[in-house]
């Protein structure tokens, strides 16, 4: 929420819509685009427990140290709005899962082209690639260095990116944005369709690198019963405390998505199935001791789990959640409450 001093003294809701290229901010209340320093705006951050004055220049700052690192995001292609921190003084592009940012479609060349950060400076060079590297449309003469300013589109094949140093504040909108299309609104999980999208990603990868992956798919037991004794309310909570509990056991290179339901999936990476199981199983046992209490009721609530390590031969990520799937069946079928690997 944003209250406007000078002549309006209203509150408005923009709700997070943003136009960049313009330095426009959209209000739903006026339904107009509004400049984003009209009125050297002062914001309330409010939400349920509390309210919050800060300046806009406070406000400004806080988005500039969340986007320290440069950084590309997707415009157009497989993966929209996904960003890759330029985190490295030398980053390579290309369709292999050696290239440090790996765009995984034909029109990329194994290896694209690779860009370069000295100090507050970007430079792009095409590596002699099939398709070619663009530049606000301009083509890249290969092998040579082009600097690279803030707000160049870049494209490589058919996949567009946009360059933001860092410090740019619409690298944080383009985020809270995507974060949106891609996260589950009541369990702050990741949705289907972003597990779909990166799963796939991280598969071609594993699969030609070599490397350990393992995906642990897990269901609440008898949570219709849940739903039917304490009603949706309390299901809703259930679902939110249990998301909860998997993501405070998150680490840095696992992703945790809800599938649908009662059903989440977790991708470990470099991580093998003994590992797997023992997380799979600590996971567990924190859902059965833990105290889901909903308006002064004690629910019982227990976990499923089924474990499927990657091993070649394994032709698509949809297989290897098949197979994850399948084991997590046989942990229903044979008791509930319970760990079970793929064979």
């Amino acid at each position: 929420m944003l209250w406007l001093g000078g002549q309006s003294e209203r509150v408005f809701d923009f709700r997070h819509h943003f136009w960049a290229d313009s330095g426009l901010t959209f209000c739903n209340f006026t339904n107009e685009w509004w400049p984003f320093s009209k009125c050297g705006l002062i914001l309330i951050i409010m939400s349920e427990e509390k309210t919050k004055q800060i300046s806009r220049e406070d406000f400004l700052k806080s988005l500039q140290k969340s986007t320290e690192v440069a950084c590309l995001i997707v415009m157009q292609g497989p993966n929209k709005g996904t960003k890759y921190l330029m985190d490295q003084p030398e980053i390579t592009i290309g369709r292999t899962a050696a290239s440090i940012i790996c765009l995984p479609d034909q029109s990329i060349s194994r290896t694209h082209a690779k860009m370069r950060i000295a100090g507050e400076k970007a430079f792009i060079e095409d590596l002699g690639s099939s398709n070619g590297t663009f530049v606000n449309k301009v083509k890249l003469a290969a092998q040579v260095e082009t600097e690279i300013v803030t707000g160049d589109m870049l494209q490589f094949g058919e996949i567009i990116l946009k360059y933001l140093p860092s410090g740019e504040v619409e690298a944080q909108f383009l985020t809270d944005i995507t974060k949106q299309a891609h996260v589950d609104a009541m369990t702050e999980a990741f949705n289907k369709g972003y597990l779909k999208q990166y799963g796939e990603a991280e598969f071609k990868k594993i699969s030609a690198l070599g490397e350990a992956w393992s995906v642990i798919f897990i269901d609440l037991d008898h949570f219709k019963k849940v739903n039917d004794t304490y009603g949706h309310a309390a299901g809703d909570y259930v679902l939110k405390e249990f998301a909860a509990i998997i993501r405070s056991s998150l680490r840095s290179k696992d992703l945790f998505a809800r599938y649908g339901g009662e059903e989440f999936v977790l991708l470990l990476g470099g991580t093998g199935q003994e590992v797997a199981v023992g997380i799979a199983d600590r996971l567990r046992k924190r859902v059965e001791t833990h105290s889901f209490e909903f308006e002064g009721k004690r629910i019982p609530v227990t976990s499923s789990a089924g474990v499927c390590e990657y091993k070649p031969g394994v032709k698509s990520f949809d297989e290897l959640l098949k197979k994850a799937d399948g084991a997590l069946y046989q942990a229903k079928q044979t008791g509930r409450n319970r760990v079970c690997t793929a064979e």
